[in-house]
């Protein structure tokens, strides 16, 4: 049986109220979007749970948080959804039994690649989604060494790379276009934020590696990071830059 802890998106603050249900723990700390029009309102859970009881939907219809839902695109053998916006537009990507996968944008019902132009044939991966539709995510192609980041507004791909960077993955991004994400850097694995055409490095305090998966439009970010022994989560915020464990 393990515990976890609801965030609240709005607030920032973590209540003491626990969901306890049997899963299998994945990562602490994913994302903190919050989220009007999916099936979890206004709070993510601070761990993915791989295998999901009805107990846990169960729980959520009670909470008035809805109900989970699947969807699949067609012909497909995957379909992984990574991040939603207001709209309801996900982003994410599929793959087929001849094992070319590609990136989408799922609106309406509707199913629209996205492919970086620079990437291999089966390679791009969109993470984050934000209120105006802007995409972020990474991609990869052989004959440039390492995963790209990559941002995609009104129609056009830019290549994003953290400069001396081995390989750069952009995982989410905010209303204010502020990218989280993580690098190597030949000897090690570190997050970032990308604001306004400035990489910050993000490294919790005596971490081994670190990596930003999440940030709100309130300028906190999560992501997890390895002590030498387990993987743990944190939540930064970027207006005091302190760092605080987020751990079961």
């Amino acid at each position: 049986m393990l515990a976890g802890r609801f965030f609240d998106a709005d607030t920032g603050n973590l209540p003491g109220e626990s969901l306890k249900y049997p899963c299998h723990l994945k990562m602490v700390m994913l994302r903190i979007r919050k989220m009007r029009r999916f099936w979890i309102r206004n709070i993510t859970i601070a761990f993915l749970c791989l295998l999901f009881t009805n107990d846990i939907s169960d729980y959520a219809a009670s909470k008035g948080m809805g109900r989970y839902a699947s969807f699949a695109a067609p012909n497909t053998i995957i379909t992984k959804a990574y991040d939603i916006n207001d709209a309801g537009q996900i982003v994410g990507n599929y793959s087929y039994h001849s094992g070319e996968s590609h990136g989408f944008r799922y609106e309406q019902g509707i199913y629209t690649t996205i492919r970086c132009p620079r990437a291999w044939w089966m390679s791009t991966t969109p993470r984050g989604i934000n209120n105006t539709g802007d995409i972020a995510g990474y991609y990869y192609n052989p004959d440039l060494k390492g995963e790209k980041g990559f941002l995609y507004s009104n129609g056009s791909y830019t290549t994003m790379v953290v400069p001396d960077s081995v390989s750069t993955s952009m995982n989410d991004i905010n209303d204010a276009r502020q990218i989280v994400g993580s690098y190597f850097d030949g000897s090690q694995s570190r997050g970032f934020l990308y604001s306004e055409g400035v990489y910050t490095t993000l490294s919790f305090p005596g971490a081994i590696s670190t990596r930003a998966t999440g940030i709100n439009d309130v300028g906190q970010i999560v992501g997890s990071y390895f002590d030498g022994s387990q993987s743990r989560g944190f939540l930064y915020t970027v207006i005091n830059a302190h760092y605080e464990r987020m751990a079961i």
